[in-house]
């Protein structure tokens, strides 16, 4: 005697009626993943207007200033790519300095030129020496650094009424191990506005107090007169002793 599957006419109906289910689903999930729009989320990070903005100097100011200076200088190579962090100062204490070009170059052990660029330190207040990091590099792995200052680039702004605009409350290191390295802590907003993105430069020292890399790092949405948390995590970093963080003014706001 021969068997047979049994086949029940509703089968087909059953299938039609899993998929159907199972398309409403994946429809729902899709729109709860697309649900709050581009336009949505930009509104959260509506910028505000500080008191205290920089505003440009007239090609006819007479307002002149001595270079900034790039006092200490250090980077790190790993992974193809430098990571930069410089101090450099403002020798006057009545004028803001905006704007200021710096020029990174690498060089191989014979001393050819490998890559060569520029990035700009857009704010230092009067009379202040801050810390500034970046990323440099095409992939090559650089013999030297060379970090130089454009003078010529400074725009100056006077300093009337200017007073320190961001502090670092607080802050921790934790080393999670694998050359990274994650910093937590609080920038405090004093410029008398909304501010929606405070840069963090962050300058690596080794024990005798060198500086051996630079990473960059952010905190956003800080109200006046108000702190805000911040993560730094530094990838491919170095060992090192201790850190000094520089919050930035971005002009760009």
């Amino acid at each position: 005697m021969s068997t047979s599957q049994a086949f029940s006419p509703a089968t087909p109906y059953v299938a039609l009626a899993v998929a159907f289910i199972l398309a409403c689903t994946l429809a729902g999930c899709a729109t709860e993943i697309t649900g709050t729009s581009f336009n949505d989320q930009t509104a959260v990070f509506e910028k505000g207007e500080p008191s205290f903005m920089p505003q440009p100097v007239s090609e006819s100011s007479d307002a002149v200033g001595n270079d900034v200076t790039i006092d200490e200088q250090g980077w790190w190579a790993k992974d193809g790519f430098v990571h930069y962090g410089i101090v450099i100062t403002n020798p006057n204490d009545d004028l803001i300095a905006r704007n200021t070009v710096i020029t990174i170059t690498t060089y191989d052990k014979h001393g050819t030129k490998l890559t060569g660029e520029t990035a700009t330190v857009s704010f230092i207040g009067p009379g202040e020496s801050i810390g500034y990091a970046g990323i440099a590099g095409e992939g090559l792995v650089p013999d030297r650094v060379d970090i130089t200052v454009d003078g010529a680039t400074t725009v100056w702004q006077d300093a009337d009424g200017y007073t320190p605009i961001f502090t670092v409350d607080s802050y921790e290191e934790q080393d999670k191990l694998y050359f990274r390295y994650e910093i937590t802590g609080k920038v405090g907003n004093h410029t008398g506005g909304y501010v929606s993105n405070v840069p963090l430069c962050v300058l690596l020292r080794d024990d005798e107090g060198n500086i051996v890399a630079g990473y960059t790092g952010a905190a956003y949405r800080i109200k006046d007169g108000r702190s805000k948390d911040f993560t730094v995590t530094m990838h491919s970093a170095p060992s090192h002793a201790s850190v000094d963080i520089y919050p930035q003014w971005d002009l760009e706001q």
